[in-house]
């Protein structure tokens, strides 16, 4: 349901696994870069996105995870796409969520 490049950013071990898999495994082709939004919390996370992906993840340095989320979101606005296996009240204040499928495409409001 998502373009080739984009960022999917998940909550849930299912989805997040299954992402993980289907990107490494299936079709490493498509360059679908799969975030576990919970591990945000921890530095050794995020400096590992980082270094995988520079290009994509930017310096993050606040410890509220909506605010790190948001940062990805506005970082990659152009391109390539992000998306969420969620959707909550929270991200809603500060992102337009757009249903696609089963999951969320995000822009910034």
């Amino acid at each position: 349901a998502v373009p080739d490049g984009s960022l999917i950013l998940g909550t849930r071990e299912k989805d997040v696994f299954s992402l993980w898999y289907m990107g490494y495994v299936e079709m490493p082709e498509r360059n679908i870069i799969v975030i576990a939004a919970p591990l945000m919390q921890f530095d050794w996370y995020i400096k590992s996105l980082r270094r995988l992906y520079p290009k994509n993840i930017p310096e993050l340095t606040s410890s509220d995870l909506h605010e790190s989320m948001n940062l990805i979101v506005e970082h990659n606005q152009d391109d390539p796409k992000v998306f969420f296996t969620f959707s909550n009240r929270t991200l809603r204040k500060s992102l337009d969520l757009k249903q696609v499928g089963p999951v969320y495409e995000a822009t910034i409001k």
